[in-house]
């Protein structure tokens, strides 16, 4: 019994896996939030693309002439489609 040493377990620190989970936490916050603030700007973005035009009231006749007369009176030849045309390719 002369020579026993005491056998000493090396003790589990916790503390480092515990840093590591809470710079992960904090980097995935950020990247959520960068990623949230680009999204606001492009749906800012596509809202003003997206203007809508006020048109006359429509007949309810199938007739050729009341038909051109809602197509001139309605002013489908003054709105703009290139945005459409562009997001479509």
């Amino acid at each position: 019994m002369e020579n026993q040493i005491p056998s000493t377990e090396p003790k589990k620190s916790f503390g480092p896996l515990i840093g590591i989970i809470i710079i992960i936490i904090v980097l995935l916050l950020g990247a959520f939030y960068i990623w949230g603030g680009k999204l606001s700007v492009s749906d800012k973005s596509t809202d003003g693309a997206t203007k809508s035009q006020e048109v006359a009231p429509v007949s309810d006749s199938d007739e050729i002439s009341a038909i051109e007369n809602d197509l001139t009176a309605g002013g489908v030849s003054e709105i703009d489609f290139s945005d459409a045309e562009a997001s479509l390719r």
